[in-house]
């Protein structure tokens, strides 16, 4: 049923028209296609690709995103190859390129129901870094689209925001690409050759105190999964400690409230006196 995704049928579409044209035409066939060692440069492309296609394989989070991967150097490989026959069909399989890349995005689970915030430029420092005085916590995912790990990581992150959220601990979510100015205040990379991306900040009264990646590491050093993302940001004593902030603070109301009620009783005794 996944397959009947747009996503799917706009990369099947575009490879299909690069497999009828090379194989039904002579489009592709260009002297500047040989090299001086008797191979052809379409053969080195395609043994590139089987390359990258195995180191990717082998550190793969899962064969959904492999895949996605793997259309993603396919495609590549066939605007080099139209860059290598003639500047026409390149621009057309550029553009094609470009088009899939903006209009249609790998899918993702759906995770109902989940507790993540969605924040900007304007909401971010509002709610986290300038609320030095909240109680809450916030647990941040920094993201971009473009980067499939942040794609495969989302529903993951929704899953954590389900088991740990609580009112003094909140999940929410920034587009780095979009919010620039959050990236550069939280020193984040988001190049085209970031490691740092996913990044998840773990913060306590505006301050960041624990991330995933640490700066300076790449994000390539962690396991993405459900459990070992909640150990490494020790999400289970963060989800007491929050539960804890509640409990002091429904006591110092009470303690407010007895303080409150027990002047109206003197106040009351002196005005009967």
């Amino acid at each position: 049923k996944e397959l009947f995704h747009p996503y799917y049928i706009g990369n099947i579409i575009y490879i299909g028209i690069f497999i009828a044209l090379r194989y039904t035409t002579d489009v592709f066939e260009h002297p500047d296609m040989a090299t001086h060692t008797g191979t052809t440069r379409e053969s080195m492309l395609y043994f590139c690709l089987i390359i990258v296609g195995m180191t990717k394989y082998l550190n793969a989070m899962s064969i959904r995103y492999w895949i996605g991967d793997m259309l993603m150097f396919a495609k590549l490989v066939i605007v080099a190859l139209a860059l290598i026959v003639s500047y026409k069909l390149f621009i057309w399989f550029l553009l094609g390129y470009i088009i899939l890349f903006l209009v249609v995005e790998q899918p993702r689970p759906v995770i109902e129901d989940h507790k993540v915030q969605y924040l900007d430029s304007q909401s971010f420092p509002a709610s986290i870094t300038k609320a030095k005085k909240s109680n809450k916590m916030w647990v941040v995912f920094f993201y971009v689209r473009w980067i499939p790990q942040c794609t495969y990581f989302s529903p993951i992150f929704e899953k954590l925001s389900n088991e740990f959220h609580h009112e003094n601990l909140q999940f929410a979510r920034v587009d780095v690409d979009r919010w620039s100015s959050v990236a550069k205040e939280m020193n984040i990379n988001t190049g085209y050759n970031t490691t740092q991306l996913p990044c998840v900040i773990l913060f306590d009264k505006g301050k960041p105190i624990k991330r995933i990646p640490e700066i300076g590491k790449s994000i390539k050093s962690y396991k993405l999964d459900q459990d070992s993302m909640a150990i490494y940001l020790n999400l289970a004593t963060q989800l007491k400690k929050a539960i804890e902030r509640t409990m002091e603070r429904e006591e110092e109301i009470k303690k407010l409230q007895k303080k409150k009620n027990h002047k109206k009783r003197r106040s009351k005794s002196n005005d009967s006196n």
